[in-house]
């Protein structure tokens, strides 16, 4: 059927079709449901302007799967903005939690967190405190293989490590850094008999 709001109709309408691949977007409406019927009897206006009907969506912060994907990121924007020495994309190597600076920015990090979402503040300042180790563990380990860690690396580039990496690069560095928050689902096979 119909997904549940316009965003979600257009995102996976959208998808269809890209590339090499011609694709078909198929709308399945039940007669007997007066959301299908209205949306069959109003396909053609709907469909001409439907960026109109985009609602606003809500998202749930700090869960397991919001922090999972950008809590890394936002420790690594607060960091470079605030701190001079980790600004440079070649200064992910000179992170060090014990800095007056870097020690600063987590705490105050924790704490607009913690304003954010009372329930979770635990859980999200466990989860910094799991990504600033893993950080310096990486910092460690490049230093020990004496390998420049950057933020970011060209997908070719061998000679450098990376903390964050794109979805689809070859080569991987600490954390996998999303362009966006949205969610893309798996795609499903549909046989025609």
């Amino acid at each position: 059927g119909q997904p549940l709001t316009t965003a979600e109709y257009i995102q996976a309408s959208s998808r269809v079709g890209r590339g090499e691949v011609p694709g078909l977007v198929v709308a399945n409406y039940y007669r007997d449901q007066a959301r299908s019927l209205s949306h069959y009897e109003n396909f053609r206006p709907y469909h001409e302007s439907f960026y109109r009907f985009v609602e606003p969506t809500s998202v749930t912060p700090f869960t397991f799967q919001a922090r999972n994907r950008a809590l890394h990121a936002a420790l690594v924007i607060a960091l470079r903005h605030a701190c001079a020495l980790l600004s440079d994309n070649s200064s992910a190597g000179s992170f060090d939690p014990s800095d007056e600076c870097v020690s600063k920015v987590i705490e105050t990090l924790k704490a607009r967190c913690a304003r954010a979402d009372t329930q979770r503040a635990d859980e999200t300042a466990k989860h910094l405190d799991a990504l600033v180790k893993a950080w310096r563990e990486e910092v460690c380990h490049c230093a020990a293989t004496r390998i420049p860690l950057l933020y970011q690396a060209p997908s070719n580039d061998k000679a450098n490590a990376r903390l964050l990496y794109s979805h689809g690069d070859k080569i991987r560095g600490l954390w996998e850094t999303p362009n966006s928050m949205r969610n893309v689902e798996n795609t499903a096979l549909l046989e025609i008999r």
